[in-house]
């Protein structure tokens, strides 16, 4: 299975079963996100916001939302895209499609192309639920991108 980006794997990935990376629901993430910064000091916001520039435009809509907890406790980011672009807010009324959860710590690292979403999920480190097939419908739009790093 070809890799949806042609970013390096991060050192963990690359040892990762080779199987577990050819798997083609799994393909769309072994390899690190675009660069979104490096969030430093509680600044997580200026990351969400290049994410969802990253994101995009969609052609069906589509709804997720990062749940991120620190030591001032969780908060979140709601990626809205449709076909207009793509609205970062904190809350919605439309439905999630899907959701992730992890620690601030983690997030600074996949924000900075230091950790990939796989490996992220393969440690512990972040967990998803909601429909699998958006989560990795936006894999796909980020990659699509292949932006330069920030």
């Amino acid at each position: 299975v070809e890799a949806m980006s042609h970013r390096p794997d991060t050192e963990a990935a690359v040892s990762m079963p080779r199987w577990v990376r050819s798997l083609p629901f799994l393909s769309s993430f072994h390899a690190p996100l675009p660069k979104m910064g490096e969030p430093g000091a509680g600044d997580l916001d200026a990351t969400f916001l290049r994410l969802g520039e990253l994101l995009g435009a969609a052609t069906e809509p589509l709804v997720v939302r990062i749940l991120v907890a620190g030591t001032g406790g969780a908060r979140s980011w709601v990626l809205s895209s449709g076909p207009a672009g793509c609205e970062v807010t904190n809350d919605t009324v439309q439905p999630i499609n899907a959701e992730a959860i992890l620690d601030a710590d983690t997030w600074t690292l996949i924000a900075s192309s230091r950790l990939s979403v796989l490996e992220a999920f393969a440690q512990g480190r972040m967990r998803v639920r909601g429909d699998m097939r958006s989560a990795r419908r936006t894999a796909k739009q980020l990659y699509r991108q292949d932006a330069p790093d920030s």
